[in-house]
């Protein structure tokens, strides 16, 4: 059931991955339906790793909607079992943000 929640996540949070779900609203409501599913499985460590493996294609593919999609829904995974199960996938977001304004330094200075 861990592996199932986390692909469908996946789907929600891809780009193109469902798209009724155009409003940021029903994307919100989906995010914290899930989150509810979430806290009664058993294997939420299964859940967190699966859906680590997914964050990371799509973070690196640059297959997701948004980021600030993807901190959402951190944050309500956070919110429902602590900092400790959300820690990697922080880290993932910020390591995307620091390479981003890597490249941009370096793209000035390499104009310069």
């Amino acid at each position: 059931m861990a592996e199932i929640l986390s692909v469908y996540t996946d789907n929600i949070l891809r780009k193109g991955g469902m798209k009724s779900l155009a409003e940021v609203n029903k994307e919100e409501e989906h995010m914290k339906m899930i989150v509810q599913l979430f806290t009664h499985l058993v294997d939420k460590d299964l859940f967190v790793e699966v859906y680590r493996s997914y964050l990371g294609k799509r973070l690196l593919n640059e297959k997701s909607q948004s980021v600030d999609q993807e901190r959402t829904m951190i944050s309500l995974v956070k919110m429902s079992c602590g900092p400790a199960f959300t820690k990697k996938l922080e880290g993932m977001l910020n390591d995307l943000a620091l390479a981003h304004e890597e490249a941009k330094n370096y793209d000035k200075h390499r104009g310069a």
